[in-house]
Order: structure tokens, then C-alpha cells, then sequence
């Protein structure tokens, strides 16, 4: 399966079976309203904690935090610790929403998605790509 939109790339995030860890409760949602299952929010609890708890849930996971600075950080430290146990980060899914699209806080999924799978809409998701607000490059 190739990822050539959102929606494909959905479709491979779920089709990869793995775990998904997001920040916050508006990224779950926005990976959830696109049809991702398997995420597991932060919670604002202790790293170790977070990393101990996804040691448990399975051996290779998806870092999908945000974009910007701080989320680079975050991720920097995550994939490191998550290393350290063996675990594996796959890096394709957060690397293609860098590369091909505006996004950069995955919460903004939320937005797009909830437009571009509105029914009798045409192509929503154009407008949104053209207004520069989100969408691909």
C-alpha cells in the first residue's frame, strides 16, 4: 500500500499493526477520526513510566508527536529511551507528514480529517491544501 494522501496514509498507519504513541487526547482523537486504532496517549505522566508502559504493550512503535521544536526534543528523547529497551521506532509514518504535508501538531488531523470525510462535500481537502491552513505540499 502506498501513502499518497491522508487517507492512504491512514490506511497504512492501521494496516502496520503497531502501536501509536501521540502527546495529548486531541492527537488520539484526530488519529481516531481518521479510523488509527492502537494509540496510546501520553498522559502527562513521567517518561520512564510512559516508556516502562510501552515496553509492556508490545517491541515497535510509531512516535507520532508534533512537529516543531519542542516535539523534535521530545521525540529525540523517546526514541532514545525507547532503544534502550530494545524497542523499535518506525520512523516512515511521522517522516511522511514531515516531508509531504503542512502539519506540524498532529492534533491538526483532527481539522482535516473531520473536513475531508464530510459526505457531499466534493473535495474539501483541496481547499483546505490551497488556503496553505493544512494539507500537502
Amino acid at each position: 500500500m502506498e501513502m499518497l494522501d491522508l487517507s492512504s496514509w491512514a490506511a497504512c498507519l492501521t494496516a502496520s499493526g503497531k502501536w501509536i504513541l501521540v502527546e495529548g487526547k486531541k492527537d488520539q482523537a484526530a488519529l481516531l477520526a481518521l479510523g488509527v486504532d492502537h494509540v496510546k496517549e501520553m498522559e502527562r505522566k513521567p517518561l520512564y513510566k510512559i516508556v516502562d508502559e510501552c515496553s509492556a504493550l508490545g517491541t515497535e512503535w510509531i512516535l507520532l508527536v508534533d512537529l516543531d521544536s519542542e516535539g523534535k526534543k521530545l521525540y529525540s528523547v523517546l526514541r532514545s529511551e525507547f532503544e534502550k529497551l530494545g524497542i523499535k521506532i518506525d520512523h516512515v509514518f511521522r517522516e511522511w507528514l514531515f516531508r509531504e504535508t503542512n502539519i506540524r501538531q498532529i492534533e491538526s488531523l483532527n481539522e482535516l480529517s473531520s473536513t475531508c470525510h464530510s459526505p457531499g462535500r466534493g473535495k474539501p481537502c483541496s481547499r483546505l491544501v490551497r488556503s496553505g491552513k493544512i494539507g500537502l505540499r
